[in-house]
């Protein structure tokens, strides 16, 4: 269905810059196999991205992840990021960036009768394209390397962007990492300059 959006939307000039100062709220549904059984969960995110230079911003985030009880044990992460995003034009109504986050996340793990806490202080590196279809339509890939708990995986985000107006959208985007888990992202976006 989306292609066939983009094909039937006219390739009009591109009049508009890609915003990097906006505010974003996001819902996730998570399927996460890497136990040889699928773990569903929600994630709920918000972020905000304000611009300090041309082609520098900051950026902030704070989300929640909970996933179903499974085996007796529920599970939940709670993370705070703080990043920097340099990004530059490589071609008209093509923009690249890199973000490099530090991110501080909380995981807790609980049954009927125990609850465990553990905290770890880890970093996020992600490199992508966003590319303006036209004046109502943005198309976004990126790759991260998440790092944290000891561990390190990598993850891989298609998305598409639909333009309301100047100020308001609405995205949708597919994530999948090398460790079994996927989700189909939604979310609202309010651009403030």
């Amino acid at each position: 269905m989306l292609a066939f959006i983009l094909l039937a939307t006219p390739l009009t000039a591109i009049s508009k810059d890609i915003s990097y100062d906006y505010v974003q709220g996001s819902y996730s549904s998570i399927t996460d196999s890497s136990l040889n059984v699928d773990i569903d969960g929600t994630g709920f995110d918000l972020d905000a991205s304000f611009s300090v230079a041309p082609s520098i911003a900051l950026t902030a985030g704070y989300g929640t992840t909970d996933y179903d009880r499974t085996f007796g044990i529920a599970l939940e992460f709670t993370a705070l990021t703080l990043a920097v995003t340099a990004h530059t034009s490589v071609a008209p109504g093509t923009d690249a960036f890199g973000n490099l986050s530090l991110l501080d996340i909380e995981a807790e793990a609980s049954n009927s009768t125990t609850k465990i806490n553990d905290d770890d202080t880890g970093n996020i590196i992600t490199a992508g394209l966003r590319h303006t279809i036209n004046d109502s339509f943005e198309l976004e890939a990126s790759v991260s390397r998440y790092d944290a708990f000891y561990d390190s995986f990598t993850d891989v985000v298609l998305g598409a962007r639909f333009y309301a107006n100047e100020s308001i959208s609405a995205g949708i985007a597919y994530s999948q990492d090398n460790e079994d888990e996927d989700a189909l992202i939604f979310n609202l976006r309010l651009n403030i300059k």
